[in-house]
């Protein structure tokens, strides 16, 4: 996936709005020939995040995503708590999240909790999720991620 777009920010908010190419190769394994997104498919994407501090320790992360490969839409909502902050240095959150995706092949809906520290200085952020993940094709199973964010310029 590559994407572009602005940045709109001001003290407490930020908003990003993208738009961009997708690339996705699709495997099943139970064949469906009724399947719209199996193989190899280029197409359009577009992307919205928003970033709300509710309260002087609380803060909204929103993210509204959809390719146009398989009329795929995919939506987070987190919620986090400032547990820690040095001043200028490091901010270390604790929260929640709620994550919804799919199509008309498949849907699934997660919940989970979140850690994310942040190091200000270096402009960089990294995130580690977990929880319950609930599929409407697959197994209802655990998840687990990790993300990494690096201010480039």
């Amino acid at each position: 996936k590559f994407q572009i777009g602005p940045k709109y920010f001001t003290e407490g908010r930020y908003f990003i709005l993208t738009a961009g190419v997708d690339y996705r190769n699709t495997t099943l394994s139970r064949n469906d020939p009724k399947s719209k997104t199996k193989g190899a498919r280029i197409g359009g994407t577009i992307e919205a995040i928003y970033s709300q501090d509710l309260l002087e320790r609380l803060t909204t992360d929103l993210i509204l995503d959809y390719s146009s490969i398989g009329n795929f839409t995919w939506g987070r909502g987190r919620l986090k708590y400032l547990t820690s902050a040095t001043p200028g240095t490091q901010k270390l959150f604790f929260g929640i999240e709620g994550i919804g995706q799919g199509n008309s092949d498949y849907t699934a809906q997660q919940v989970g909790a979140i850690i994310e520290l942040q190091r200000v200085k270096e402009q960089f952020s990294v995130v580690l999720s977990g929880g319950y993940k609930h599929s409407s094709t697959f197994s209802n199973t655990g998840y687990f991620g990790l993300e990494a964010y690096y201010k480039v310029w």
